[in-house]
């Protein structure tokens, strides 16, 4: 059972761990890099992101939630807006998808889904920067 658990817990982990790989050799070092490892930037081509970069930003801002959450960074009423901008990305993308014969966003929705995903980006930083006085 511990080790079936542990599968469900390493894989996401894994396929995080590849994707930061992949863009890490395309990645155009800078003098600030937000706090997340996944570039704010559009794709490899300077054009929009790929689905596979819009799926594992909003992966690590939810683990990085999480997690800061749970080691008292982030408050339960931070997180509240935080997560609830996730929804509604993740939300907005599924609705991109249903349109149809669609099978791919078109770039003005990957690049609305990015500029989204800044937006939240930003914040989270800036939330997880603010003191907690609790």
């Amino acid at each position: 059972m511990l080790a079936k658990n542990s599968i469900y817990l390493t894989l996401p982990l894994l396929l995080i761990g590849m994707i930061r790989l992949a863009m890490a050799q395309t990645m155009i070092p800078t003098t600030s890099m937000p706090t997340s490892t996944i570039p704010m930037a559009g794709g490899a081509a300077g054009g929009p992101p790929s689905k596979v970069e819009i799926n594992a930003r909003i992966t690590d801002q939810e683990t990085r939630i999480d997690a800061d959450s749970k080691v008292g960074k982030l408050t339960v009423e931070q997180v509240k807006p935080l997560k609830c901008s996730l929804k509604k990305i993740k939300k907005q993308k599924k609705a991109d998808y249903v349109e149809p014969g669609k099978k791919e966003l078109g770039s003005d929705q990957k690049t609305d889904l990015n500029n989204q995903l800044d937006t939240n980006e930003k914040n989270l930083t800036t939330t997880n920067g603010v003191k907690n006085t609790n």
